[in-house]
This record gives C-alpha cells, sequence and structure tokens, in this order.
C-alpha cells in the first residue's frame, strides 16, 4: 500500500495544476462528462445513488488532476474499485444485520457485540457468502493500490521529462542505455561494409 509521503506528495503536486494546458489534453478533458456518464451506467446498480458515484470520481479527479487519456483511466479505475469496496462492506453490514434480526428471543438478552457474533458465526457456518464478502474487499482494495501506484508513476514520468506531451507514448530512457551497440544503427562498426544490426564474428588471433 502507498505510503502517507506519497499520497501528500500526489495532494501537493494536485494542487499545484491548473488543468490540460495543451490542445490534446484539453481535447480529452473535454470529453469527460460523456465518459464518466458511461462509467457510472456501468457501475452503479439499481437502489445506488449515481451522484454519490459521479461526487467520488469528480474528487478522485480534482484530487489526481490526469492530464492524459492513460491518467484519466486509471483514476476511473480507482473509484470504480474504492465504489466496489464500499458496496461490499455495505452487503456484509446488512447480511449481519439480517441475521441478527433472525435470531431467537433468547439472543436478545445479550450485547449488541456478543449477538454480532453470533450472527456473524451462524452465517460463516451455513455459508462462505462472509469469506467471499471479505475476499472481494481484499481484491478491491489491491485494484485500487495497483491503480494509484500506475498513475504516479506515469505522472513522475511525464513531470520529470516535460517534453513529452500528453498523450504521447513515453519511451525508457534505462531501456535505451542498456541496448547493446550493435542493435544501434548510428554506433559505429568494427567492419565499415558490415549492415547495421548484424554480428561480427571474432578474429581468430595468431
Amino acid at each position: 500500500m502507498s505510503s502517507q509521503r506519497r499520497i501528500d506528495a500526489s495532494r501537493i503536486n494536485g494542487a499545484k495544476s491548473r488543468g490540460p494546458i495543451t490542445a490534446r489534453g484539453k481535447a480529452n478533458a473535454s470529453g469527460n462528462a460523456t465518459t464518466h456518464g458511461f462509467l457510472s451506467k456501468t457501475i452503479v446498480m439499481e437502489g445506488e445513488s449515481a451522484q454519490l458515484f459521479a461526487a467520488l470520481l469528480a474528487t478522485m479527479r480534482e484530487e489526481m488532476q490526469p492530464q492524459t487519456s492513460i491518467e484519466e483511466s486509471l483514476v476511473e479505475n480507482m473509484a470504480a474499485c474504492r465504489w466496489r469496496q464500499r458496496r461490499v462492506l455495505s452487503m456484509e453490514t446488512a447480511n449481519l444485520t439480517h441475521e441478527i434480526r433472525r435470531q431467537d428471543s433468547g439472543a436478545a438478552e445479550q450485547n449488541a457485540p456478543t449477538r454480532a457474533v453470533m450472527a456473524f458465526t451462524s452465517l460463516t457456518a451455513r455459508s462462505r457468502a462472509m469469506d467471499l464478502l471479505s475476499r472481494y474487499e481484499t481484491r478491491y482494495d489491491r485494484q485500487f493500490c495497483r491503480a494509484f501506484d500506475r498513475f504516479l508513476a506515469f505522472k513522475s514520468a511525464r513531470i520529470v521529462d516535460s517534453s513529452i506531451e500528453p498523450g504521447k507514448p513515453l519511451k525508457s530512457k534505462r531501456n535505451e542505455e542498456a541496448a547493446p551497440s550493435f542493435l544501434n544503427p548510428d554506433e559505429p562498426r568494427l567492419n565499415p561494409t558490415q549492415p547495421a544490426g548484424t554480428l561480427t564474428e571474432p578474429r581468430e588471433t595468431a
């Protein structure tokens, strides 16, 4: 999970941003309403509030300040994961509450924590519902953290190399530096007549 220092740094950087400044970035931002409306219809179930999901997504966008289509999709993934995680938590609460209400009159004499434990024990003995809910909660939390880490990686690469415009593919300088010289056609070769990209056989010495 990301450290608090990284989260705070992201918030500070987001506060400095004033939105997209390039033509491509502005074009991406102009289509957000349509994209997010479709996302809301896909994520929000019947009985849930589309307004609350839209508010969650808007809050994340304001804090993260995505500038490219990839960053936009990662923020959307984060919002979807957090929404689904909240759904799982509400289902867990509803399940326990329903089971507590089904308890016999003798359980009514117990305090609330004891009745909750009795309900949990009863549910886990009859089905795997509570275990599955816990697994889904963990799954969505991992997906959220993965999307968050990827967002920070893309944003950091874009900020470090200010020459990269939003929407332009990122290149790894580490891979370019580590590439063998024989793969680089501009690199000098021992045999000038040898085509670029081929290896020179070692010469035998007397």
